[in-house]
């Protein structure tokens, strides 16, 4: 015969005691695991701004060098039949004050500028499509500098994740500071 027991026993009061624990674990893992998606999803929206703003750069960069190999100062080489190429009416320091503070009239007809307006034009078309493009970052050094005879467009730059801070805005000493190098190629 079997017999029937209706007393309840303490194994199962126990039992439903480690239930709501491991209920409680498993939440508490599910919100742990959803925390770290959601940083892993903040860190992936930042890298996507840092790799615009890269994106951005270089392409004004590329814009200004090659209007740089079209206006070169020219003169003989030492060797015979040598053209040696130079780019000095570009070397202005920084284009962030330089622009600021030059009488550079950026509606010029192109077609009619002196080689020097026409560098000032190009350098302070740069460094503005480099600010009005930049709206998330605050523009340190803009400029074009010779090293060794090798000329280079240099872009330098600060930003603060998740924070819209405008090129007139302050970046507090968290941020992170970038900076591209060009090398204008003969």
């Amino acid at each position: 015969m079997i017999k029937i027991s209706t007393t309840s026993s303490p194994k199962r009061s126990q039992q439903q005691g480690a239930t709501l624990i491991e209920a409680l674990v498993a939440i508490f893992v599910l919100a742990f695991g959803v925390l770290a998606l959601m940083a892993a999803q903040l860190r992936s929206v930042v890298s996507i701004q840092e790799a615009e703003n890269q994106t951005i750069v270089a392409t004004a960069a590329q814009t200004l060098m090659e209007g740089m190999l079209a206006n070169p100062d020219l003169s003989i080489g030492t060797t015979p039949g040598q053209t040696v190429r130079t780019y000095e009416r570009y070397k202005k320091g920084n284009l962030v004050t330089f622009c600021a503070t030059a009488a550079v009239n950026t509606t010029y007809d192109t077609s009619a500028l002196s080689k020097d307006q026409l560098a000032e034009y190009q350098l302070c078309s740069f460094h503005q499509q480099v600010a009005n493009k930049l709206t998330n970052a605050v523009i340190d050094n803009v400029q074009v500098s010779e090293s060794g005879g090798i000329y280079s467009i240099n872009v330098a730059w600060k930003m603060q994740a998740g924070d819209s801070t405008t090129n007139q805005g302050t970046v507090s000493a968290g941020s992170m500071r970038y900076s591209y190098t060009l090398p204008v190629q003969n």
